[in-house]
This record gives structure tokens, C-alpha cells and sequence, in this order.
């Protein structure tokens, strides 16, 4: 990320969170059911929910918090955020590779993104 930043590319978070009470949240996938059954929960302002210091947040990267759904990209500001930005382009690195990763990967190009997916940086 830093290397990134340096080079003067924008550096956009997206982190899948959920309300302490669930409101909001999906439902309709065995997925979903695991993650409320799960020893930890991915809960608005929790560690879990947190950026790992090691990438982040620097004050010039941006946040997009999802609160329902798999992507990152699909029903959240992300979008609307990149283009503002004059994105064309996107990097996708994270840890989801199984789930939001991908997801991420075919709504960028469906929305007409140019997509790199480094297999160095995902988990």
C-alpha cells in the first residue's frame, strides 16, 4: 500500500461489517448463517472490523463499509467513490479470495473497470 501511495494511487478500503444487532444484514445464504454463528463477529467498531496497520488507514486513503452482501463493489458507495475519483482502473488486493474477491473482480469489469489481481497480495 505504501508503494502505492507513493506512486500517487488512491488507496480505497472496503470493509464487510455488521450492526451489533443485525439489521440489515443478509440472511438468505448458509454464509450468512455461519458468520452470525461464528466465534467472532465482524461488528461495527470492533477489531475485527479494523484496518491492519500495516496497510492502513493513511489520512489520504478512503473508507466504504458494507453492511450487507458479499462485494464490495455491489449496493455500497465504492463505485460512486472511484469515479469521483477519475478511477479507471483498479487494483484488487484482500483476503477474501473465495468470496469478495472474486465478486469484486467481475463487478469492476462489468462496470467497466480495467482489473489487476495480484496473486501476491491476497489472502
Amino acid at each position: 500500500m505504501n508503494a502505492a501511495r507513493a506512486a500517487g494511487v488512491g488507496v480505497l478500503h472496503t470493509i464487510a461489517a455488521r450492526r451489533p444487532d443485525g439489521r440489515g444484514a443478509n440472511r438468505n445464504a448458509r454464509l450468512f448463517r455461519a458468520a452470525e454463528k461464528a466465534s467472532t463477529k465482524q461488528l461495527l467498531g470492533t477489531p475485527a472490523t479494523e484496518i491492519v496497520e500495516e496497510v492502513g488507514p493513511e489520512p489520504s486513503d478512503l473508507v466504504s463499509i458494507r453492511l450487507a452482501g458479499l462485494s464490495p463493489l455491489l449496493g455500497t458507495d465504492a463505485d460512486a467513490i472511484l469515479r469521483n475519483l477519475g478511477a479507471r482502473t483498479l487494483v484488487i488486493v484482500g483476503v477474501s479470495s473465495n468470496v469478495a474477491i472474486p465478486a469484486a473482480v467481475f463487478e469492476a469489469a462489468n462496470l467497466g473497470y480495467q482489473v489487476v489481481l495480484p496473486r501476491d497480495a491476497v489472502a
